[in-house]
Order: structure tokens, then C-alpha cells, then sequence
């Protein structure tokens, strides 16, 4: 049962470009801070000679989590349909438990507890903000489920007498797994050869060799046929589209594949896109730091050059696969400023998804401080290895992206020669439950929440900056560049501003794209190579 809480208020926004001429007031998601609704997970035993208003729900509660608030999940019955267990998720994103039901007594009985001082998360099979993770049973009253209890995503088994077992290990990570229909096989998705490929492997359901299916760099997505004897797979590489291929799911097939879709126009086949390199280098404490580095054939005089940061949070950039962003806001406009002679390093900060946990949870209670530090290094790193000019590194992204770019130019004024902030958010205390996890509450952690919100450091900007946000963004409202504007003003800050009447986070419309494609390429060419497009006309 879900139980919303009356006192969360939620948001609004204003459409103001409407067709009947009216500005127009539309619901927007709650804020971090509101009440959450209540979940409550009850056994009713089913009996129709029962009158509805008698039945008796028998709640399930588990004794371990001390009676806090949990939302559980389930139940997930065995093949043999005789036991029952349940994942069990607490509100501070630190603990999963697993746990068998008694569904007579409503009792449970804990098999694996997962426990993480930042927060429980990681690739898919793992689950992440209150959702569950991977959890599938095979025959004999066993089940395999994921866990980063080594700091990397892997799968385990566990035994009816309760003992788990680790299937895979490594310093890689699994980043899917499907078990196939007469659960014998599972096809899993895995790192194993190098953080910047996904690769698809057979292995048997209870653990054994891998027997790797892929060999082509890029990233594989695939579905095993209901006999198991072929799959279907999605392939994509940084200067290729993804596309459809059929196969064999054996060793050694790949040859063989049959292509089934051909993605992309002839115009996309005839431009020569930079394939970038994969590269690593060490932060201040030693650790790598990795990204993707896209070089130009003719580096421009002013040796300048450019980092792109991703949004998401919790997303991979630094591979050889399609951009998750696709071509409008990624790939196209890394290629033209590669074209226009930039050096460009799309960074995966820390927090960014691909390289294990301590990785990603570098970030707790420190966003926008220990990433944005690592943005200092990538630029000490550029100057040192590329001959870049120190005073021509530029910095833009988009959501979570542009606050990154906000905190680094606020918190290391002098250091990016010019920053560009799209659909940022710029205080995350009134903002929405994603930085939960990372932040905790705002009204338990509120330094936590002061020390990674832009718009308390913005007295120290100093550098260009351009702020772009759409008005309808339902994601990060528009208020957040609002706000920031207004302190900037405040502070008798120089800065440039745009705002897109119709779109939502991230620009849907062309005329909205080639604006602000437009505007970005001009404020790097003025900011970091001197130059001032439409001089003199």
C-alpha cells in the first residue's frame, strides 16, 4: 500500500507560450524535503467466502531495520513455488536486505544484508534509489542476486541453507545479466575486458566460465531467443550508430551476425568523426581519473581547448560506445569544436559511473567538491601532456554538468577561461530527491547541502560565464538560473544569459538547438581564442 503524505505541497511552473494566448500553470515534481509517501507491504489470504470489509492484512515488518521506514519489494517466489523471499530497502539509501517470507505468519528470515555508508547503488543489476536490484531464481531453491559488497558489481548465489557464494569477481563490473527462459544460461553484460567496453558473455545459472559472445569495441546489449541457441544484440561504437544484429549465442559467431537494422543517413556516413582515446590520469591523492579524449588534426594557434562534462550524475562518457546523449547536445557539438581545432576532454568526474564504488561515491556529502577538484587536475593534465595554453581552457554542461560547471568557476576562479551552465541546478536544497542519496536529507545534512549549492559561492565568479535554461524544465526548474541570476546581480557580477520560452531540460525545437549552438560556439571563440565573430559587418 502506498499512503501519499497530504502535507507535500509539490511545485509549479508557468507556460507562457500557450495556444490560447493565457499563461498557463502546471504541476511540477516535490523537493527533497517534503514528506514521502508511505509504503507498507501486507499478506491477504485469499478466501472469497470472506466479507471485504473483514479481511485481515497481515503486515510484514523487518525486525533489523529497528523500525525505520523501508519500502519492500516482492515477493519473488522460487521455480518450485514453495518459498519466498523479499528485498527490503531502507529510506537512507544504506541498506538492502534479502530476506525469506513466511507468508502464513507474515515472519522473515534475513539471507544477505547489503550496508553502504554513502548509499546502495552502482549498475543496473545492483538497483539504486529505492529500487531493486537483480533477483532471479533457478531450480533446487536457489537464487542469485548483485551486490558491490567488494566494490565492484558482481553476482552471487545463494544456497538453501542460506551460505552465498560470489559467480564472478574482479576488478570490473557486471552491468547486466539476463537469465535465459529455462534458466540454465545467463547472458551478462560485463566490463571485464576494459571500463570503456561493454561485452556480452554466456555463463552457466550457477556460476562457471565465462565464455565471451563479443569482441568489437563499443558497448552490446543483448536477449537470448526462448530456446537460448541465438540472441538478438544492440551494437553501438562512438562513431557509429547503434544498430540491430542477429546471431548465434555461441563462441566464435561473430562473423556470422546477420545485420538487420542500418542506422544513421548517408550524410552521417560521409562526415569523418573523431574517434576519441580513453585516457587516464591520477588526481591529487594518486587515484585515476578517466575521460575521452577528442583531438583535432589541426590543433587551432591559440592552442585552446575544452571540457565537456556530463550530466546524470551517476553516467559513463569515457567509452567506446554511442553517447548516451545521441548527436544534438554530445557528439555533434564535441566534433565541431574538435573541427574548429579544439582539444576536447569529455570527463567523467568522480561520482560517474564504470569504475567500481569508491568511484562513485567519492562524491558523498562532498558534490561539487572532490569531482570539480578533479576538473583542476584534467586541466594541470591538458597543459602538461597536450601543449594546451592554460588560459584558454573552457568548461560546459548540461543539468548535472552545468552546476559542475558552476562550482568551477566559483571555486577556482582564474582557472577555466570561460564556462557555459545549461539547465543547471544552483541550490540543491530546494531542489528535487535526486542528490537524497548523496547529500542525505537537507534538514538532517544542511552543511552538506550548503557546500555543494553554486549559488553560495557565486560572489567569487570572475570568469565568463553563460547560463541557458528552458522554461518548461521539468527536471531542474527554471527558477534555479533565476535565483542565480538575481544573486549575480546582487554581486555586480558580468555574466551572459539565455532563456528558451518552449523547451524542457535540454532543447527539443531547432530553432532552440541552433540558438544555442550558435551562442556556445561564439562565447568559446571570444573567450578563448580572441576572437569576435561578426566583427566589423
Amino acid at each position: 500500500r502506498i499512503q501519499p503524505d497530504p502535507r507535500r505541497r509539490g511545485t509549479y511552473q508557468l507556460d507562457f507560450v500557450t495556444p490560447s494566448g493565457y499563461t498557463e500553470v502546471l504541476q511540477g515534481r516535490s523537493k527533497g524535503g517534503e514528506p514521502p509517501d508511505e509504503y507498507r507491504f501486507g499478506i491477504v489470504r485469499i478466501d472469497p467466502a470472506t466479507d471485504p470489509d473483514s479481511v485481515r492484512i497481515r503486515w510484514v515488518e523487518l525486525p533489523e531495520a529497528g523500525g525505520e521506514s523501508t519500502i519492500i519489494h516482492g515477493p519473488y517466489w522460487s521455480v518450485e513455488g514453495d518459498r519466498a523471499v523479499i528485498q527490503v530497502l531502507s529510506r537512507d539509501h544504506e541498506h538492502r536486505w534479502i530476506a525469506r517470507l513466511d507468508p502464513t505468519t507474515g515472519g522473515t528470515e534475513v539471507v544477505d544484508h547489503q550496508h553502504d555508508e554513502a548509499w546502495i547503488g552502482g549498475p543496473p543489476p545492483i538497483g539504486e534509489r529505492l529500487r531493486p536490484g537483480l533477483l532471479e531464481w533457478i531450480p533446487g531453491g536457489r537464487f542469485i542476486f548483485a551486490s558491490e559488497r567488494t566494490g565492484w558489481s558482481h553476482l552471487y548465489l545463494a544456497e538453501p541453507d542460506g551460505t552465498v557464494r560470489a559467480l564472478t569477481g574482479g576488478e570490473w563490473e557486471v552491468r547486466g545479466a539476463r537469465l535465459s527462459r529455462d534458466r540454465t544460461r545467463w547472458l551478462v553484460t560485463a566490463s571485464r575486458e576494459h571500463p570503456a567496453d561493454d561485452h556480452l558473455y554466456l555463463m552457466p545459472a550457477a556460476g562457471g566460465e565465462l565464455t565471451r559472445l563479443t569482441s568489437a569495441p563499443g558497448r552490446h546489449f543483448g536477449f537470448l531467443s526462448p530456446d537460448g541457441r541465438r540472441m538478438a544484440v544492440v551494437h553501438g561504437a562512438s562513431v557509429r550508430l547503434p544498430d540491430l544484429f542477429l546471431a548465434e549465442a555461441r563462441e566464435g559467431a561473430e562473423g556470422d551476425w546477420v545485420r538487420v537494422t542500418v542506422s544513421g543517413t548517408d550524410n552521417y556516413y560521409r562526415h569523418r568523426w573523431v574517434q576519441p582515446e580513453m585516457v587516464t590520469f591520477p588526481d591529487k591523492d594518486g587515484r585515476p581519473l578517466w575521460a575521452a579524449l577528442f583531438k583535432p588534426e589541426q590543433p587551432n594557434p591559440e592552442r585552446a581547448a575544452v571540457i565537456h562534462v556530463h550530466g546524470g550524475g551517476y553516467r559513463q562518457f569515457a567509452h567506446r560506445g554511442w553517447s548516451v546523449y545521441g548527436y544534438d547536445m554530445h557528439v555533434g557539438m564535441i566534433n565541431y569544436l574538435v573541427q574548429q581545432g579544439y582539444t576536447v576532454l569529455d570527463f567523467d568526474y568522480k561520482g560517474s559511473a564504470g569504475y567500481g564504488r569508491d568511484y562513485r561515491t567519492d562524491v558523498y556529502r562532498s558534490m561539487g567538491i572532490t569531482d570539480v577538484d578533479g576538473a583542476v587536475t584534467a586541466v594541470d593534465w591538458l597543459v602538461r601532456e597536450h601543449d594546451i595554453d592554460p588560459d584558454r581552457v573552457g568548461i560546459y554542461g548540461i543539468s548535472m554538468g552545468g552546476f559542475f560547471t558552476l562550482m568551477a568557476l566559483f571555486r577556482y576562479p582564474g582557472v577555466f577561461a570561460a564556462g557555459a551552465a545549461i539547465a543547471a541546478p544552483t541550490s540543491w536544497e530546494d531542489d528535487s530527491t535526486w542528490p537524497v542519496p548523496i547529500l542525505n536529507l537537507p534538514y538532517e545534512d544542511p552543511e552538506a547541502y550548503r557546500m555543494a549549492s553554486p549559488i553560495y559561492y557565486s560572489h567569487r565568479l570572475e570568469d565568463p560565464l553563460l547560463i541557458a535554461h528552458g522554461f518548461l524544465d521539468d527536471n531542474v526548474h527554471v527558477h534555479d538560473a533565476i535565483r542565480l541570476v538575481q544573486r549575480l546581480l546582487e554581486h555586480d557580477k558580468e555574466f551572459e544569459v539565455m532563456y528558451y520560452p518552449v523547451e524542457e531540460h535540454g532543447f527539443a525545437t531547432e530553432e532552440s538547438r541552433y540558438d544555442f549552438n550558435r551562442r556556445l560556439t561564439t562565447f568559446f571563440q571570444r573567450h578563448l581564442l580572441g576572437r569576435w565573430p561578426g566583427a566589423g559587418r
